[in-house]
């Protein structure tokens, strides 16, 4: 725990070499934690802040990756979105938020937003159709967002992403998550076209899976009430 804290000081003050930090103490306490939610949990917090300065601070350093380590640690990301302690869950994807936004910038754009475009989108549509998710409406939809801002590159995936959405929305009819994409592509960056957009589906979501009692368990129309406030 202070080894993490003490990480965290040397990545805003020190010379230190990124990979150093990361190799020796992110990627071991990562193995450590993610054996399950309930063990260490004294970790979690620090270790996700110290994840914040890596994006913030040392975007070059994520950039200089191989592709097998960068995916490594999108999935660091990837798993805190799903933690049931609603301050990681809500960290980790304003952090994927921001990653996707960092990589504007960078000679490997095109590289990077091709591998990970489309599973990120599948999983905000994943915790979307969690009525019990812990995470916000707010930093799902910001996440959306800053994927489909990027208007001459998201086109091209709409095949992928509404094949995506299909295999984890079959109750849903296809053509409908067609129409939702492409709107989401038409609102781009307006944020406000894009919460109501989704507040919409979220609402119809839940109303699907209400009508199937073996998908709905003891969901009910509160959950999604809560969930769009």
């Amino acid at each position: 725990f202070h080894t993490i804290k003490f990480a965290h000081s040397l990545l805003l003050r020190s010379d230190i070499p990124v990979s150093t930090i990361f190799n020796s103490i992110l990627s071991p306490t990562f193995s450590m934690i993610s054996q399950n939610f309930d063990d260490f949990k004294e970790f979690r917090l620090p270790f996700y802040s110290l994840i914040t300065v890596v994006i913030n601070h040392h975007f070059d350093f994520l950039m200089e990756m191989k592709m097998n380590d960068l995916d490594d640690f999108i999935h660091i990301l990837m798993y805190g979105t799903s933690h049931p302690m609603s301050s990681i869950s809500q960290l980790s994807l304003k952090l994927l938020s921001s990653f996707v936004k960092n990589i504007k910038d960078t000679p490997r754009f095109e590289e990077v937003f091709t591998q990970y475009c489309v599973e990120i989108v599948k999983l905000a549509f994943s915790i979307l159709s969690d009525l019990f998710l812990k995470s916000d409406f707010e930093e799902i939809a910001a996440l959306i967002k800053s994927i489909f801002s990027y208007q001459e590159e998201i086109p091209k995936f709409v095949p992928e992403i509404v094949e995506g959405l299909v295999s984890i929305l079959p109750m849903v009819n296809p053509s409908d998550l067609v129409e939702l994409v492409k709107s989401l592509i038409d609102c781009g960056s307006y944020l406000e076209g894009m919460r109501i957009l989704l507040k919409d589906f979220t609402i119809q979501l839940g109303q699907f899976i209400s009508a199937n009692k073996e998908m709905a368990g003891t969901a009910d129309s509160e959950s999604i009430s809560i969930l769009i406030r």
